[in-house]
Parts: structure tokens; C-alpha cells; sequence
């Protein structure tokens, strides 16, 4: 076997056998998929991970499917997680808005100052253009498993950012690469790039006046210690993504394939866990508790008691599938914790500010000659304007609604 998959031979515990006993033969072949991400443990990027779906899936398959999360950038940043992926390193990737724009740069689109205003507005548009989101990263080998946010980004000032002017005559740090750096210097106001570690010295020693970033970040780093204001405007979307390399999905595929008995076992294993299984007895083995978690589990149970496993895809395939079909609750997850991020960060003394209509006008006129400008270097012409055509559906949509 070769590059992504890792194959290892393991005993479970209740078996009893040590690593000498002649039974070792008999222990199941256990394929590991290692995904990697920036986000550190008990985060809303992590939680549900670590609570329900590894050990669902560990469960489902008798312990031969195993997820590894390696959790708070332990493996590198985006770029370099998606490089291990190549090298074999990694067989997936938790990734943020870099890693996602940097494999898929199309979807940059959704990143322009100012193109989204709303998750419903969100969730109009990827519902419609989701077809085309998971092709392009088919294309790049990559089985998008899970799109989700990183969320709203907002300018966080020192100093009251109420007008455009008040903010050109500010410094703000960068940390989201050249995309970040392009936009700002375009809307004419003064970046500084800098790593997410190298924000808060530099509001200390007062390098920069601000950054633009997600509340949880804010909150979470401390960030916000250092900071008074918040444009209540949001100037950036950025998009989250969950891949797994569709090369490690084949070897694991073609393994089974090869050792009849082994998948044999797996869906044996499958049957006994699915007719046996207690929901209630599972939620506290598991320690669940959170209600939106034991929803979600509930659900995948249901579903996993009418499935059949009839070929080693079928298998591979329940382990993708127990993912994607937590997207929706995940997603809910993070908006949670970024509603709850903003309402700390008001209890902390954060003040939101608004800018004028005149001053929005202004960086609306800026934003679209950014997308102009982008055209054919990261997206191409028909992906912006269907991007454009769904934004201006879902405002006609609202406003019938409304009226």
C-alpha cells in the first residue's frame, strides 16, 4: 500500500490477547484517516468531531474505520496540511478559509468585501451552486466531506472606525494572506501583514490600530483586550472546508476489496452494532449530552438501521456519509458559538459602530472593480456572475417575503 493510507493491526481491548499471542493474527486491519486543523480542542470546530462522529464511525465499522484529528495545528498551517496530504502525510484536512481558497481559489468569490450580508443569504447560494463547489474540488482529488464557516469577519478597532475615512487613517493587521491584502489596499486602507500570533503584541505595542477577523478569534486569543469598537457591517465571508484525499478513499477501497474475509467481518460487525445499539445507553457511554448532538445522532442512527452495506464502497462510503450528513447541524454549531462570541465580546466592552450609507456606497463602487479585477485569476467570469445572478435572486426572494 501506498502514499496516504496508513494500515495498522491493533487488538480491542475486551479481546484480552497480548501483542505475543498467536490470535494477533485474528485482529482486524484498522484504516486510519488523519485530518489535520488549525482549530484547537472544545471548539465548535472540533466538538462534534471528537464527541459523536469518530466514535460513530469507529462503532459502525467494528473498529476498523479510525479518524484521527489532529487538532490545533499540530500538523502546520493549511498550506502546509494540504502539502502533507500530497506527501502522504495526511489523508484529510479540517481546513479554514486559507487551505480552502488556496486548493479551490473559485470559491474566493464568496470572500469579496461585502458580497454576503447574511447566513440566509449564505445558505441561499451554496444550496444552489453546491454541485459545482464539490466538482471543483473533485478536480483537485479531494472529496469535499463538510463545507462549513469560518465565518463573518469585522473590523475590530482601538480607535472609533464610524467613518471610512476615520478607518483609512488606521493600520490594520493582516493575517489572511495576499487575498486580504489586495482587498484592503484596493479600499485604500493601510494593512500590515502578520501571523494570527502576531496580532495582539502588535495592538499592544501599537504597531496597528485593528484587525479584521472572526469574533470567536477575537475572543478566544484575547484579542479583544486590546480593542473598543466593531463594525457592525461585516467586510469578508470566508468559507471552511472539510476534504479527504480521494486517493486515500480508493486504497481503503481496494483493500477490502482484496481481503474478502476482512469486509466480511466489517459488515457483521455493522450488523451486530446497528441491531443491538441502545441510543440512550450509547449518549452516556459517549458523554453526550448537548441536545443539538444527540438530535444529530439520533438521526444518523435512524438512517444507519436502513442501510446496507453490499461492497467495500458501501463501507468506505458510510464513513463519508456519516459527515456530510452532519454538515447542516455543524454549521448551526459555529453560527452558535459566533452569535455567543459576538454577545462576550459586548459584555467585554466592545461597542458596535455603523458606517454611513455614503460610505458603504463608496466601498460597494470599490468592491465591484475588486471583482473585476479577480476575474480570470481566481474565478472566472460565469462563476462571478452566477454567484451575482443567486445574491440578487435571494434579495427579490426576501423582499417578497416581506411584503
Amino acid at each position: 500500500m501506498g502514499g496516504g493510507l496508513v494500515i495498522l493491526v491493533a487488538l480491542f481491548p475486551e479481546a484480552g490477547f497480548s501483542q505475543s499471542s498467536p490470535a494477533l493474527a485474528l485482529a482486524p486491519k484498522i484504516f486510519e484517516i488523519r485530518i489535520g486543523t488549525l482549530a484547537p480542542p472544545n471548539t465548535a470546530w472540533t466538538n462534534l468531531p471528537v464527541k459523536l462522529l469518530i466514535p460513530l464511525i469507529r462503532d459502525v465499522t467494528g473498529g476498523r474505520m479510525k479518524i484521527t484529528l489532529h487538532m490545533s495545528g499540530t500538523m502546520g498551517d493549511d498550506s502546509e496540511m494540504l502539502q502533507k496530504m500530497e506527501q502522504g502525510e495526511l489523508e484529510g484536512c479540517a481546513c479554514i478559509s486559507n487551505g480552502t481558497l488556496e486548493l479551490v481559489p473559485e470559491l474566493s468569490v464568496f470572500s469579496l468585501p461585502f458580497f454576503f450580508s447574511s447566513y440566509p443569504e449564505v445558505n441561499f447560494v451554496f444550496s444552489r451552486m453546491k454541485g459545482k463547489i464539490f466538482s471543483l474540488f473533485a478536480g483537485k482529488g479531494m472529496i469535499l466531506v463538510a463545507l462549513l464557516d469560518s465565518g463573518f469577519y469585522y473590523l475590530y478597532s482601538t480607535n472609533n472606525p464610524s467613518s471610512l475615512m476615520g478607518i483609512r487613517q488606521q493600520t490594520i493587521g493582516n493575517w489572511w494572506g495576499d487575498f486580504e491584502s489586495t482587498v484592503l489596499k484596493e479600499l485604500e486602507i493601510n494593512p500590515i501583514s502578520l501571523t494570527p500570533g502576531e496580532i495582539l503584541p502588535a495592538l499592544k505595542s501599537e504597531i496597528v490600530d485593528g484587525v479584521i477577523a472572526p469574533p470567536s478569534w477575537v475572543l478566544a486569543s484575547q484579542t479583544f483586550t486590546q480593542l473598543q469598537y466593531r463594525v457592525e457591517q461585516p467586510f469578508f465571508y470566508s468559507p471552511g472546508s472539510v476534504i479527504i484525499s480521494r486517493k486515500a478513499i480508493n486504497q481503503i477501497t481496494d483493500e477490502l476489496q482484496k481481503n474478502e474475509k476482512e469486509f466480511n467481518n466489517l459488515k457483521d460487525d455493522f450488523k451486530k452494532f446497528i441491531k443491538n445499539i441502545n441510543m440512550d445507553t450509547y449518549f452516556k457511554e459517549q458523554g453526550i449530552t448537548d441536545d443539538q448532538v444527540k438530535e444529530l445522532a439520533r438521526s444518523l442512527i435512524l438512517w444507519l438501521k436502513t442501510t446496507e452495506i453490499k461492497s467495500p464502497e458501501d463501507a468506505v462510503g458510510l464513513v463519508i456519509q456519516i459527515i456530510k450528513r452532519s454538515e447542516k447541524t455543524w454549521t448551526q454549531m459555529l453560527r452558535d458559538f459566533e452569535n455567543e462570541s459576538q454577545a462576550g465580546l459586548a459584555q467585554n466592552g466592545i461597542k458596535p459602530v455603523k458606517l454611513s450609507e455614503q460610505d458603504l456606497k463608496e466601498m460597494g463602487k470599490t468592491a465591484q472593480k475588486i471583482q473585476a479585477g479577480f476575474i480570470g485569476k481566481l474565478y472566472p467570469q460565469n462563476f462571478l456572475d452566477e454567484a451575482l445572478r443567486l445574491k440578487q435572486d435571494f434579495g427579490e426572494k426576501t423582499l417578497q417575503e416581506l411584503y
